[in-house]
């Protein structure tokens, strides 16, 4: 009977949040990413787990330039749309827009484009010659393909009769930043068979260094002279390169990397072939799941595109490397929608798994003495004008059964205190204590220790009534929250009901 209780309160936890609009499912009147997407849910892992065919190619060993394109594209499209110009990025707008491209319909990536285009190719197709790899390559003949290709895509730069001799590829515009620096002209087959798509670990964060100098941004280093780690003011940015790798620690370090949305850059190798020589490759992590299993882009296709570095094969990760800008968002409406475009965080779209929670109050103003508030999503830069609801975030202890929680513009209100069941636990005096999620203080919720919160003291007299997720309002107004709810709580939109009501005993 429990269990068919508890199946009963999951069914019609998902058709109450349908109905009351927290949970935004697949609707015909939304866009949708990938229904079958990564473990995470972040605008970040459905990007580059929806790059399929918008990235810069990956031939004769260019995986360095791919790489630092598609990171760059990133930022382009969630953070700001002057990173990277318009006629570098993906075929979705404009006379080559079509409904393939079209997010209505593909839910894919804009990314930037992949291959110069036809009226390009066409002007320079003695110039631009695509380089079929062999299967197995050995000493001269690879050399010559890989020397090839570069130089190919540089003639193509130099030699482009369009408007601009750079509106023709992200990927030629970085070969052009390192062409300009003399490395072409040094390139030997050794620097490919020791480092990875012909660039060394420091050149792929120089890269990044070149490309956004040219946008004015200034680059500034990881920590001081006195070892403090310096923060990014707006206009700057970081690379970071960290190397001599080893162990579940650099991996460590990467999720955390990860779960701030910032993606990183792998050098990863095989173990030594016949030959005596290692595979070499850059790939871009983005996701991982609860083994810690870590899930990069390979930049070879849609194939490659979430997969491990040990399913194809590679068994260290020798370097990572980050990029962390601070610029004002600037939207790119790249997404285009019914021909419609839209930036990627839209309201009338889903780029991915996300419900805006707008929580935070970021600003007021004070008209004719009507106070209109500026708020602001937790998740991400989504911003609302123009409101007239405070965001009580501001809270300080009143008593163990209330606190005043204030908004930003002064308005306040008294509220009761609400803990996380996760974290309730006895003290050393045998009460049961958990902290408030609003102002911190330690709450306690019973002197005599015991079982079920339902029979503890001094809440065993009175209405509780219950979420269907299993979150308890206790009779003086003390709340008790499943993870589950936290979210809803704090947007204002979980609902409770009486123990008859949703007929289930959740504790």
């Amino acid at each position: 009977m429990k269990l068919l209780k508890k199946c009963l309160a999951i069914l019609l936890s998902f058709c109450l949040l349908v109905n009351v609009g927290v949970f935004l499912g697949k609707d015909k009147n939304n866009a949708q990413a990938s229904t079958d997407g990564p473990y995470l849910d972040s605008f970040m892992a459905y990007y580059f787990y929806n790059l399929e065919s918008t990235f810069p190619n990956n031939k004769a060993g260019t995986c360095g330039y791919v790489a630092v394109g598609m990171v760059l594209s990133y930022y382009d499209n969630f953070l700001n749309a002057n990173i990277i110009p318009e006629k570098y990025e993906g075929l979705f707008k404009g006379v080559n827009s079509n409904i393939d491209n079209d997010f209505t319909n593909s839910g894919k990536s804009p990314g930037v484009k992949s291959a110069v285009s036809v009226s390009v190719a066409e002007r320079n197709k003695d110039l631009f010659v695509e380089v079929d790899m062999p299967e197995i390559y050995n000493g001269t003949d690879y050399e010559l393909d890989y020397k090839a290709y570069y130089e190919n895509m540089l003639a193509v730069l130099d030699n482009a009769t369009s408007e601009d001799a750079n509106d023709v590829l992200l990927q030629s515009k970085l070969f052009q930043l390192e062409k300009e620096r003399d490395y072409f002209s040094s390139l030997r087959w050794e620097d490919y068979t020791s480092t990875s798509g012909g660039l060394t670990n420091i050149q792929v964060g120089n890269l990044f260094y070149y490309y956004l100098s040219e946008l004015g941004l200034e680059r500034v280093e990881t920590k001081d002279d006195d070892g403090n780690v310096i923060s990014l003011l707006p206009g700057q940015f970081r690379d970071r390169s960290c190397f001599n790798l080893a162990g579940e620690n650099v991996k460590i370090k990467i999720r955390e990397y990860i779960d701030f949305n910032i993606p990183v850059i792998l050098g990863i190798s095989s173990e030594a072939g016949a030959n005596g020589k290692k595979r070499l490759h850059y790939v871009v992590a983005y996701d991982y799941d609860d083994d810690g299993n870590i899930y990069c882009h390979f930049g070879w296709g849609s194939d490659e595109k979430h997969i491990t570095i040990e399913s194809e094969g590679y068994v260290n990760i020798d370097t990572y490397i980050t990029l962390e800008i601070n610029t004002p968002h600037v939207c790119d409406d790249n997404y285009i929608y019914n021909g419609v475009g839209y930036c990627y965080h839209n309201e009338e779209i889903n780029t991915y798994n996300h419900t805006h929670y707008f929580t935070n109050g970021i600003d007021y103003e004070n008209i004719d003495g009507v106070l209109y508030h500026t708020i602001q999503c937790e998740d991400c830069f989504e911003t609302r004008e123009n409101q007239t609801n405070h965001c009580h975030t501001m809270c300080e202890y009143i008593s163990q059964s209330e606190h005043k929680a204030t908004c930003i513009c002064g308005d306040y209100i008294y509220k009761p205190h609400s803990v996380k069941l996760s974290e309730i636990y006895t003290d050393a005096r045998g009460r049961r204590v958990g902290s408030c999620t609003g102002c911190g203080f330690a709450i306690i919720i019973s002197n005599s220790g015991g079982g079920g919160i339902t029979e503890m003291e001094p809440w065993a007299v009175g209405t509780i009534k219950y979420s269907v997720n299993g979150s308890q309002m206790l009779p003086n107004g003390l709340v008790i929250l499943v993870d589950e709810d936290v979210k809803a709580y704090n947007l204002g939109t979980l609902q409770f009901y009486n123990e008859n009501d949703l007929e289930m005993s959740v504790l």
